[in-house]
């Protein structure tokens, strides 16, 4: 509903830019676009703008006020790694803006002839403050290295706390992948 004295809704920029677009076709970065733009000073009619976007927002399963967005998970698989060394885990890092919930870590190893450690830690780039959120020892060449059930609050990172990946040694293997899940929350 509308504020008193308040445009029609006729004539938003929001309503006017997705006018030829159903909800169910919306996509995230149209709607991060437009949220972009909007000025948060709540003056010139933005307040009611704001209003539709999070209304638009919600009803194109673009935004959520209570957990992830529906349509996007994801399982992303980094290249295969011959070296020991940090790696953002399954090669994903978020875009600006975005904050993605861990759902599980894995790291498939090639040709691995003895145990080795692994750990999983989400690292801030601004300060490099690690903090750990999973590590193993296994021969195994599938290596499940951390799944929601094994932490009882959520883990999400965003383009500057990412998930990272270590091999604690890669003498006794070729090479490895690591595997991530994640669904974006924001």
């Amino acid at each position: 509903m509308p504020l008193p004295f308040a445009p029609p809704p006729s004539e938003s920029k929001l309503y006017r830019d997705l006018k030829n677009l159903k909800l169910s076709e919306v996509t995230a970065d149209q709607f991060d676009s437009l949220k972009g733009a909007l000025f948060a000073q709540g003056v010139d009619s933005s307040e009611d703008e704001m209003r539709r976007l999070n209304l638009v927002g919600q009803a194109s399963n673009q935004q959520s006020a209570s957990g992830p967005i529906a349509g996007t998970a994801q399982a992303t698989t980094s290249v295969s790694i011959s070296d020991t060394g940090n790696y953002d885990a399954g090669g994903f890092t978020p875009g600006e803006g975005e904050v993605w919930q861990i759902m599980g870590l894995s790291v498939t190893v090639t040709n691995d002839s003895g145990t080795t450690s692994y750990y999983g830690y989400i690292k801030d780039s601004d300060t490099g403050t690690e903090v750990y959120v999973g590590a193993t020892s296994s021969s195994s060449t599938n290596v499940s290295l951390w799944t929601d059930s094994d932490y009882k609050n959520p883990v999400f990172i965003t383009d500057t706390c990412t998930l990272q990946v270590t091999v604690g040694s890669t003498a006794n293997m070729d090479s490895y992948v690591t595997k991530l899940a994640a669904i974006r929350v924001r």
